[in-house]
This record gives structure tokens, C-alpha cells and sequence, in this order.
């Protein structure tokens, strides 16, 4: 675990930095401490081994600057996707959880044209915004599922990661909610093809923020909060809990795509009987690590002006 944070100069050095670290999917969680805390060595190690988290320690004495400090980590770590995740801290905090992850994507499919215009977008019946869309036509991995009436759009790889934007009919976004099971996931990906059309997407850059103290209330887990909290693999001192426990998640999708090998199948289409499909209502997003199969972003847009996945 890194030196305690002592003076403003020293502060800094205890904070990992990876300026050539450029994924485009960064995740990561920190467990801060009170450096008066004895942390257990091996419990630095599992952190760091089994979690891919940092354990540092750190002094709350002056939360304003230790906020700055978290703020500047995260902010780094992220590329800038990340910005003031700490809003406040509490003076009697001994132990803080910050976990964020942020996936900058970029479009793979290949693209016979594309072109940007401002187009409605429907957030409900009486509702209409306009908002940048990208229209791009080429090849794209799509399905139509007929039991939940919604096009599903399959980007295989954004980053390294694996996305899937679905697509309702008007009105059926509870009906897609209630009938999206894993083992209907799994028949989507089963069925799924390359299809040449003309798509109609936002450019889209979402955030959601929460206090993990509430919602994990809301699960059942209290007593890591309360003085009740049994912490002994983690610090040999009894009387102590979690104070504080944020998470982020920042998704950017923008409209530059990497760099292909051209698909010459394109230059043979009869392009005049592409299909269109516009993303300009409510739709459901799922994005997982393309290796490890677990779940990144799991929401909804509803209305991208808000910048809220929901």
C-alpha cells in the first residue's frame, strides 16, 4: 500500500498514475483509508490480485483537499471522462469505497457513406427533441425479434468491449423490459446476421451517478455502514465501517469509427434497398467486456439531452 498522504507535496506521489494506460475501457475501484488504520498486508494483496483495485491511504483531515485529490485520480485515470465524482466528505470518514469505470466506444461496422444531421428525437407521446444523429449506411450485425417487437443492433467490438443497442416498437419498451431473459439474450446473439441498411444514431455520451450507501440499503446490506460492520480482514481495528461508497459510470459513443480493412462485398450492394432503421425513441443499451462476459452498462435512454442513463 502506498505511504500515507502527509505534506501537499508528498500528497501527490501516493496516487498510481498510467499516462500511457489509453484503453478505451477503464474501470477500476479504490479503497481509501485513514492512515492511523493498520490494514492487513495480505488484505492490500487480495485487493489488488483478486479485485484489480488500489488500496491507498489517505488523511481526512482536509476533506476539501482530499476530494481534489480523488477528483484529479479519477479525472486522470479516465481521460477527463470523469470529472468531480466527490462532492462531499464527511470529517469522521475512516474508510471510503470509490468505484468508477467509463467506456469511450467507437463504431467498427463498415460504412459505404455517412453523414450528420439534427433529427427528432420522440422522448414520449407529447415529447420531441432534436438532437445530432449520425446516418451511416453499410454492413451492421442486426436482428429483428418478433416476440418482443425490437431491432437489435450488435456492435462486436467497441473497444474491448462487445454492445447491444435494442430498439422497440413504439410502445413496447415494458413489453422488451419484461421479456429480456438471459436465455432470450442468448437466442438474440444466436440469430443475429450482417445486414446492409441505413442507421440512424445519436451521438451519445451518458452518465449515471450513485451513492452505493443508499442503494445497497435498498439490497438488504446495512451493516458494512453501521457499527456493526465486521472489517477484520481489512484493518485490525473493531470499531470501524464504511462511511462512504460512490460509483460512476460515464458511456461515450461518438461518431468516429476505427480505422477497417474495406469490405469490398459493400462496392456489390444494391444499396437502393437498404432498410432504414432510426434510433429516435427510448431504446435499451447492454454492453459487457467482450472476454469476460460480465456487464459494463446495463440502461436506458430515454431523452439524451438529459445525459442520464437511466
Amino acid at each position: 500500500m502506498p505511504d500515507h498522504i502527509g505534506t501537499e507535496s508528498s500528497r501527490a506521489s501516493t496516487w498510481p498514475i498510467n499516462p500511457q494506460d489509453e484503453r478505451v475501457w477503464k474501470g477500476q475501484s479504490v479503497l481509501l483509508v485513514q492512515p492511523s488504520l493498520p490494514v492487513a498486508f495480505t488484505s492490500c494483496s487480495d485487493v489488488k490480485d483478486l479485485y484489480h483495485s488500489e488500496v491507498i491511504s489517505t488523511s481526512f483531515e482536509d476533506t476539501r483537499f482530499t476530494s481534489k485529490q480523488i477528483n484529479n485520480y479519477v479525472e486522470r485515470e479516465t481521460h477527463g471522462e470523469i470529472v468531480d465524482l466527490v462532492k462531499d466528505l464527511e470529517e469522521d470518514t475512516d474508510l471510503m469505497l470509490v468505484n468508477y469505470t467509463a467506456l469511450h466506444g467507437k463504431w467498427t461496422a463498415h460504412f459505404q457513406a455517412e453523414y450528420t444531421v439534427e433529427e427528432d428525437f420522440y422522448v414520449d407521446e407529447v415529447t420531441t427533441i432534436r438532437v445530432p444523429t449520425v446516418n451511416r449506411l453499410g454492413i451492421f450485425f442486426l436482428n429483428w425479434d418478433e416476440e418482443l417487437s425490437c431491432w437489435v443492433l450488435v456492435q462486436q467490438s467497441v473497444g474491448d468491449a462487445m454492445a447491444f443497442f435494442i430498439l422497440p416498437d413504439p410502445g413496447k419498451m415494458q413489453q422488451l423490459e419484461g421479456g429480456l431473459t438471459q436465455e432470450h439474450f442468448a437466442n438474440i446473439l444466436r440469430t443475429t446476421d450482417k445486414r446492409f441498411a441505413r442507421i440512424h444514431f445519436l451521438r451519445l455520451s451518458i452518465s449515471a451517478s450513485y451513492d452505493l450507501r443508499s442503494t445497497l440499503s435498498t439490497l438488504g446490506i446495512t451493516r458494512i455502514f453501521s457499527n456493526e460492520a465486521d472489517l477484520s480482514g481489512v484493518t485490525e481495528v473493531v470499531a470501524i465501517k464504511l462511511s462512504t461508497a460512490l460509483h460512476e459510470a460515464m458511456l461515450t459513443i461518438n461518431g468516429k469509427r476505427t480505422e477497417t480493412r474495406w469490405d469490398t462485398d459493400l462496392e456489390d450492394r444494391d444499396w437502393s434497398k437498404a432498410f432504414t432503421i432510426k434510433f429516435n425513441r427510448p431504446f435499451f443499451l447492454f454492453i459487457r467486456g467482450e472476454n469476460t462476459n460480465i456487464p459494463l452498462f446495463v440502461g436506458k435512454v430515454v431523452n439524451p439531452t438529459q445525459q442520464e442513463l437511466l
